[in-house]
């Protein structure tokens, strides 16, 4: 009788374990589809919009929305400064 209730413990623990697994890949992923979507946006963004003020400054807090994510690629994101900062050079010290 105790093997039997070990056994069934036991695989609901295992059910539970591998449950919780998959959740969390399933939100890892969405996260970072959610990352490469906002990246994308940005990217675009920055190759269409003109240069001025307004357009530095809905960009800039892009960006800083996209560093705060919470799965990112740091490298990718900060390439993705450089390229802004490049081409919106005459409003990057105001």
């Amino acid at each position: 009788m105790k093997a039997l209730i070990l056994i069934i413990f036991g695989g609901m623990f295992l059910f539970v374990v591998t449950w919780i697994y998959q959740e969390s890949k399933k939100t890892y992923r969405r996260n970072l589809n959610k990352y490469e979507i906002a990246y994308y946006v940005i990217s675009e963004s920055i190759d269409k919009y003109d240069v001025s003020d307004d357009n530095y400054k809905k960009i800039m807090f892009m960006i800083l929305d996209l560093s705060r994510m919470k799965h990112k690629n740091r490298e990718k994101t900060s390439v993705l400064t450089l390229k802004f900062q490049r081409k919106f050079m005459l409003y990057h010290f105001d």
